[in-house]
């Protein structure tokens, strides 16, 4: 094989070239995507891009799926915290135990999570929300859990875990802002996966357009259709939703850092 010269070794052996390395890579592997995505998109003009977004099973899947993440991550952000709390400082028969099965939903498919939710909501004796918006919101609740408390549960300061917990002013004044970067991270982590939800939504909603049909399963149903051109407007519109917020959290955390110093 062939081998580099001296001087491209030295050149990508140094810092100079990391940064090389590593944008070239970002742009294959992030920018290139997206760029196709967002140049698909308005290939046939702003009227076009225009009348495939506010078409009534776009707008209602797009709705639908930001009002079950925002409550899904709502609710995760303060169970999530919680519970990162009570394994890092509580100490009950079974901790290890759920400490690991924390991260199934995160190692389980999703067609197997969709399965086995649809069996339980479905069932006579249980809820019987199936092919409702609340089957979406409880399918988002167990597939975003994990990344609010991995987010936090590093950040909560270590102690003594038979000790008592601390109480509400010492949480708020003193415990809330040392993990607060974490409870960001975990929401803005599970409102993007909430987002892009589709192989366990898709078995608990029933895909009923207007009703429980969500952005992912739209634009999948017009990729079969070979309507290439609404799947990718509302693509670039689910990609829009979730890299705002995260841009945003970043001005955050820097304007939070400078305060700091």
């Amino acid at each position: 094989m062939p081998r580099l010269p001296e001087s491209l070794k030295k050149y990508f052996r140094g810092p100079l070239g990391l940064r090389t390395a590593l944008f070239a890579w970002l742009a294959a592997a992030l920018i290139a995507p997206v760029a196709a995505l967002v140049r698909d998109a308005l290939r046939g003009g702003w009227d076009n891009f225009s009348s495939a977004l506010t078409a009534p099973p776009a707008v209602a899947a797009v709705e639908l799926t930001l009002r079950t993440a925002l409550l899904a991550t709502a609710v995760n952000t303060i169970m999530g915290t919680l519970a990162a709390f009570t394994l890092a400082r509580c100490e009950f028969p079974g901790r290890r135990v759920l400490n690991a099965l924390i991260d199934l939903p995160l190692a389980v498919p999703g067609a197997a999570a969709g399965a086995a939710l649809a069996i339980l909501l479905g069932s006579p004796s249980g809820p019987r929300i199936l092919f409702s918006p609340s089957a979406i919101t409880a399918v988002l609740l167990f597939v975003t859990l994990p990344l609010m408390v991995r987010s936090v549960q590093p950040l909560i300061p270590g102690g003594d875990r038979r000790a008592d917990l601390p109480s509400w002013p010492v949480f708020r004044k003193e415990v809330l802002p040392m993990i607060m970067p974490g409870i960001v991270s975990g929401a803005l982590l599970g409102f993007s996966r909430a987002l892009g939800e589709c192989g366990a939504v898709l078995l608990v909603a029933g895909n009923i357009p207007l009703k429980t049909q969500t952005a992912a399963v739209y634009i999948l149903g017009e990729i079969e259709s070979e309507n290439q051109l609404g799947a990718s407007v509302v693509a670039v519109v689910l990609i829009a939703a979730a890299f705002l917020p995260a841009l945003a959290a970043e001005g955050w955390r820097m304007w939070r850092s400078r305060k700091i110093k």
